[in-house]
């Protein structure tokens, strides 16, 4: 699983383990709400032609959380 904010991406493990000082945000949060049409279920095919199966959802205002899963059920 991936979070997704406006810092970047980072592992469920990172997004834990982060202390100290806030990042830079990469974006504003206007324009990270541009992508609400991301949210959802999806599948599809990768570059190697392996398909996959993934969902999006938004936590909070600022974090998308990315979900991958080994088949479509």
């Amino acid at each position: 699983m991936a979070y997704w904010s406006g810092c970047g991406a980072v592992s469920a493990a990172a997004a834990r383990r982060r202390s100290g000082p806030a990042a830079i945000p990469m974006f504003t949060l206007d324009q990270f709400r541009r992508l609400a049409f991301l949210e959802g279920r999806w599948t599809g095919n990768g570059p190697n032609g392996a398909s996959f199966f993934e969902e999006d959802a938004f936590v909070d205002t600022a974090t998308l959380r990315s979900t991958r899963y080994a088949d479509a059920c």
